[in-house]
C-alpha cells in the first residue's frame, strides 16, 4: 500500500475462510472508515484488513460485515502485539487497540 509519502506491505490475519465474496469491497469499506476517521495509511490499512478478515470467515457477501467496535475486538484478540508491517524495507509492529 504506498501514497505520495510513505510505501508498505501489510501482513494478514490467519483466519478460516468459509466464503471469499464480498472481501475486497469489505477491505474498501473498512480503509475508508478509516480515512473518514482522519486515521493514518497504516491504521486505515490494518483495520480494512481486519474488516476482510472478519468477511471470508461467513457465508455471502455481507453476513460477515459487523460493526466498527466489533472489527477493533477482533484485532485486539487477534493481533495482541500489533500487525507486523514491512515499511521501507524494515519490519514494524503498530497496535491500533
Amino acid at each position: 500500500i504506498s501514497d505520495r509519502k510513505e510505501k508498505f506491505r501489510m501482513g494478514i490475519y490467519e483466519v478460516n475462510i468459509s466464503d471469499t465474496t464480498g472481501a475486497g469491497d469489505s477491505f474498501i469499506a473498512g480503509f475508508i472508515y478509516g480515512l473518514l476517521n482522519n486515521w493514518d495509511l497504516v491504521t486505515c490499512s490494518k483495520f480494512a484488513t481486519a474488516t476482510a478478515a472478519h468477511c471470508i470467515q461467513s457465508d455471502g457477501a455481507t453476513s460477515g460485515i459487523i460493526q466498527a467496535d466489533e472489527v477493533l475486538k477482533f484485532i485486539k484478540n487477534q493481533d495482541p502485539d500489533g500487525l507486523q508491517i514491512s515499511f521501507m524495507n524494515q519490519v514494524i509492529t503498530k497496535k491500533i487497540v
